[in-house]
């Protein structure tokens, strides 16, 4: 909610916002639906880091980088 007043309130439009970790305060089903909501609001570019592979499910795959640590 405060993002959402935040982007809103700034017009907040081209600009990027870094985002870490956000599952680790709330249910991973409630920070998907946050970092969807992040998504629409504007022509940002959005930057998350997550440990959980399902939290960006829902936004377009062109559109994201997945980075994995290589094993082996």
């Amino acid at each position: 909610m405060l993002f959402a007043a935040t982007f809103v309130r700034q017009g907040l439009e081209g600009s990027l916002v870094l985002v870490d970790r956000p599952e680790l305060y709330q249910d991973p089903k409630q920070a998907g639906a946050f970092v969807r909501g992040l998504a629409g609001l504007g022509h940002n570019q959005l930057v998350v880091a997550t440990s959980t592979p399902d939290l960006c499910d829902g936004i377009d795959g062109t559109l994201r980088i997945d980075l994995e640590a290589k094993r082996g």
